[in-house]
């Protein structure tokens, strides 16, 4: 694919490259657990992966994070040029070139994030290359730009009618009673096309510090103060939304359970699985899934990036994470709950945003419960 790299030649990227902090992959101490210990808090600050010339996965930190690399890990471990700060200046200001009525209206997809290999922006984009030049201008830092051929999710579900009295034989995702489970379909009055109903699917049941309880569910679904309907069943008003589409979450009002449905979609689905203790979105970590009220649970994945863009015809929402392998939900899932699951139940990373055609994004545990004024999952 084309592309365009700010300030230079490839040769300068690749000199830039040689630079680096680079660690092999082996540890070099007899201390195997202070290795373990030093390897985890690498991957824990790493802002993504990607594969060196050697095969072998390369974690990429931000400059803030520097005195990692010097620690004993039996991972490569790369340091960017930028902070996190300096990277998301960049992708902020990038989005507002990405990010107009007009292109809206086209509905352009444009994704943003630190690409580990080159150390710069990427922007992957649906947009013309006379637009290419523009965004490199915006960038303080390095950029790279290339064509794209995605599609949002995001945008094709809003606009999609859905129908209200979706009827089962048997309690499961598309008939959800009191207290309801996250994975449920919900339905009720479009937030972009108000004068028509939307599908989106119910996430993670949480204890906010008010002491009240609720479910979330996706903010690009639903009008403020929606009533929802999980078939038959009444499911609460869309209380809170937070503010879109700087975020992408939101707040059901309704009486909540402590399980999450298991199984195919719709209503094909008659398991649950409990909920249990959040966990921080790590890149690298694997078996994750979502839990999709039309999917069902899709596993298999595992996280690539935690800091990326999306813009599209909804606008962009930043700080998200992604996703690599069996891509992708349908439409209708936006609002998932995205997990790991053990012997103690399904444990929350985020909810799930949508997708680009190739990969899948989904807000962050962290945010949602900072943003929402969460206390903890209800389990």
């Amino acid at each position: 694919m084309p592309l365009l790299l700010k300030r230079g030649a490839l040769v300068v990227a690749a000199l830039l490259l040689s630079a680096w902090t680079l660690l092999p992959a082996q540890a070099r101490s007899t201390d195997d657990a202070a290795v373990a210990v030093a390897t985890a808090a690498a991957q824990q600050a790493a802002v993504n992966f990607y594969p060196n010339s050697g095969g072998e996965r390369t974690y990429v930190l931000p400059r803030e994070q520097a005195g990692l690399d010097k620690a004993e890990v039996d991972v490569p471990v790369r340091v960017s040029r930028y902070t996190t700060a300096e990277v998301d200046q960049a992708t902020r200001a990038i989005a507002k070139v990405v990010d107009t009525p007009e292109y809206r209206r086209q509905g352009n997809v444009s994704t943003l994030s630190l690409d580990g290999a080159s150390d710069t922006v990427l922007v992957e984009t649906t947009l013309p290359r006379e637009v290419w030049p523009a965004i490199e201008q915006a960038s303080p830092i390095d950029v790279t730009v290339r064509a794209s051929d995605a599609t949002s999710s995001r945008q094709q579900e809003t606009v999609a009618d859905a129908p209200v009295g979706i009827q089962a034989d048997a309690y499961s995702r598309a008939l959800d009673p009191s207290p309801h489970f996250g994975g449920a379909i919900v339905n009720g009055q479009g937030r972009a096309k108000p004068c028509c109903n939307t599908r989106c699917t119910t996430g993670i049941a949480v204890k906010l510090e008010n002491g009240r309880k609720a479910m979330t569910t996706a903010g690009h679904c639903f009008r403020l103060g929606a009533s929802l309907k999980s078939g038959m069943f009444s499911h609460g008003n869309l209380t809170y939304n937070a503010p879109f589409p700087a975020n992408d979450f939101a707040l059901i009002d309704a009486v909540v359970g402590t399980r999450n449905h298991s199984g195919p979609g719709g209503a094909q689905s008659h398991g649950t699985v409990q909920q249990s203790s959040a966990r921080s979105a790590v890149a690298g970590l694997g078996g994750v899934c979502i839990s999709g009220g039309v999917s069902g649970d899709r596993c298999n994945l595992e996280i690539w990036k935690t800091a990326a863009s999306l813009c599209d015809a909804e606008g962009c929402t930043h700080g998200l994470a992604v996703t690599v392998g069996p891509c992708c939900a349908q439409n209708g899932d936006s609002g998932a709950m995205v997990f790991t699951q053990d012997e103690s139940g399904r444990h929350p990373l985020g909810s799930y945003v949508g997708s680009d055609a190739h990969n899948e994004y989904f807000e962050k545990w962290t945010n949602m419960a900072h943003t929402l004024e969460i206390a903890d999952v209800a389990y």
